[in-house]
């Protein structure tokens, strides 16, 4: 990774006059140790990334009727937990940074809060220093959305989910997904009342879902001046945004079970996630160079996850909850209506 860092500044120090030749290797140090420290800030809003775009797939096993449509209005609360809010970082893993006052230091996760700590190191011969990166400084995320589903032939029902851009706080949520649910209770006997008509009984269903899921996370200015710059002249970098672009596919199994106007269900999914993450700021040369190291991560996730709930009817209408739990736990609240 270092050998690319310096092909890229070795390539556009023969085309700019931002970087002097003495800078050159400095800068490379100071992106190889900002890269690390950015792969760990990132990493936890990918994962928080997979449960925000997949919570809330499906509320029951049962399939709906031929072209019977299921509508919904959503909303997911994400509960982040302390472990994913900070990491840990030393001396030793850096090669020009040196964390101010100690040897050690916790700093934030994009999912984290505020910090004092900064790093000190040099750039073109002076002393210069840098925040740590802060987070978003939320306990809770929480994302809109409306749903839709179809019942086809062959007890399948066919859902869409969207979103459009909608900020709330400091963060922006978009999501557009599609996903086909089938009923396997229909492979087994199914028990008969003296009408003909199927006894209530436990319905299994099988769901496979993708999901494109869009965040945008706002926190304090992170910048580095440089060091031959003029009065008014812009730092040589300054980020205060992370997008996060994700590709989710759920496989799920889902059971649900019907006591009079309760319904309660559950399931056991893995989710396989892509990540795509880029940090916003004031353009300039070191951003580009930052983010294009950042699209070279392996971004890739593995979930397993599992949900809870309870749906209550009434009529044409019903009011569902539902708990995800795994390495986040989300909560997701919605209401139906069938026609």
């Amino acid at each position: 990774m270092q050998a690319k860092i310096l092909l890229m500044l070795s390539f556009l120090g023969s085309t700019t006059l931002l970087f002097s030749q003495n800078n050159l290797l400095e800068t490379e140090l100071i992106l190889s140790d900002m890269l690390l420290i950015s792969e760990r800030y990132v990493a936890p809003g990918a994962d928080a990334a997979a449960y925000q775009a997949t919570g809330g797939w499906a509320s029951t096993a049962k399939s709906l009727e031929l072209f019977e449509i299921d509508a919904s209005v959503h909303v997911n609360a994400l509960f982040i937990p302390n472990r994913r809010r900070s990491f840990t970082v030393a001396n030793s893993d850096f090669n020009a940074l040196r964390i101010r006052g100690g040897e050690t230091a916790s700093i934030p996760t994009v999912l984290g809060g505020d910090t004092a700590v900064f790093f000190d190191f040099e750039l073109g011969g002076e002393p210069n220093e840098l925040q740590a990166y802060e987070g978003i400084n939320e306990n809770q995320l929480y994302h809109p959305f409306l749903q839709a589903s179809i019942g086809l032939w062959k007890e399948t029902d066919l859902t869409v989910r969207y979103s459009p851009d909608i900020a709330i706080s400091d963060t922006e949520y978009g999501i557009l997904g599609l996903g086909v649910k089938h009923s396997v209770s229909q492979y087994f006997n199914r028990s008969q009342d003296q009408d003909g008509a199927i006894k209530n009984q436990l319905e299994v269903a099988v769901q496979v879902a993708y999901s494109r899921f869009n965040s945008g996370l706002t926190f304090d200015p992170f910048q580095i001046e440089d060091p031959d710059a003029e009065d008014g002249d812009s730092p040589l970098l300054l980020v205060n945004q992370l997008d996060v672009e994700v590709d989710s596919w759920l496989f799920q199994t889902i059971a649900s079970k019907r006591y009079q106007n309760f319904e309660f269900f559950g399931g056991v999914g893995v989710v396989f996630n892509d990540a795509r993450f880029i940090m916003n700021g004031e353009p300039g040369l070191v951003l580009g160079l930052l983010n294009s190291l950042l699209g070279n991560l392996d971004a890739s996730r593995t979930v397993v996850k599992g949900d809870v709930g309870v749906n209550y009817h009434i009529g044409d209408f019903y009011l569902s909850n539902a708990f995800t739990f795994g390495e986040f736990a989300n909560y997701n609240l919605s209401i139906h209506y069938k026609i």
